[in-house]
């Protein structure tokens, strides 16, 4: 490798650490789900801890948390993202534009979305913080005496899950009764239209109507609040799982690898 090249290599190396430094941090949107960033901060802490750390940071910073509440459900924190990225596409359509009609050979640059603009990795999702509580569950496993098995590895699994898994299964449950009590109001709309067919819709059945409507509503916020939250535990488990069989790979010793192919070490 020549000189140009190590140095090229050198300083990309080195912007790209400026710009994992320079992006701006994942906001926080769990708090709504007091017990989903527990592995990050305070692993060991009870979940009745957990409840009144967040009762009392509430109470403290009301406004915050109504913005994490919004950021939460309705992920307003990706607008800027979002409106960046059409400024752009508007940009490359009217560059394009102006290449068809003046004849230009088309050198002219578009800013593209950049490190910058978008956000830096969650803490609970870092390859070195997901590496270490898979290492420190594996270690408690082989302190209690356990094999390697697959229920352990799924054990340990469970335990990189469980502070996302769970509350999104809380979501999915309320996206559940929501699912069954829906047709039940519009069963009792009916009823009303039925039994009082010369009475006004308003007087009989507005407050059903309502309820219908706020039903409709909260499904909808819990079921893409499930779904965030089941990919992101995916994402987790993959990642931590990757992070992992790296780092024992580096760690192995040469009569580790003896026999082995690449395949088989990785696997």
């Amino acid at each position: 490798m020549s000189v140009s090249s190590k140095s090229s290599t050198g300083d990309h190396n080195v912007e790209s650490v400026k710009d994992a430094n320079n992006a701006k941090p994942w906001p926080r949107d769990d708090a709504i789900d007091f017990l989903s960033h527990a592995s990050t901060t305070s692993s060991s802490m009870k979940p009745i801890g957990l409840l009144v750390r967040h009762i009392v940071t509430v109470l403290s910073s009301p406004r915050q948390f109504v913005s994490t509440q919004r950021d939460a459900l309705l992920y307003s924190y990706m607008s800027p993202v979002l409106r960046r990225g059409a400024d752009n596409h508007r940009q490359r359509r009217a560059a394009a534009g102006l290449v068809k009609s003046s004849g230009d050979d088309g050198s002219s640059v578009v800013k593209e979305l950049s490190k910058q603009d978008l956000y830096a990795v969650p803490a609970s999702m870092e390859a070195r913080h997901l590496s270490r509580l898979f290492w420190r569950s594996y270690q408690q496993q082989r302190r209690r005496s356990e094999q390697p098995s697959a229920k352990s590895f799924l054990k340990l699994l469970w335990t990189i899950a469980k502070p996302t898994f769970l509350i999104g299964g809380y979501w999915q449950l309320i996206t559940v009764l929501c699912q069954c009590s829906l047709p039940l109001l519009v069963r009792r709309v009916l009823l009303q239209l039925e039994q009082y067919p010369h009475e006004p819709f308003r007087r009989q059945g507005l407050a059903y109507a309502f309820a219908i409507f706020a039903l409709s509503l909260l499904q909808g916020l819990a079921e893409e609040r499930h779904k965030f939250l089941a990919f992101r535990t995916g994402i987790t488990l993959r990642s931590a799982a990757v992070s992992a069989s790296h780092s024992h790979l580096l760690y192995m010793t040469p009569r580790g690898r003896a026999g082995l192919t690449s395949g088989q070490i990785m696997n």
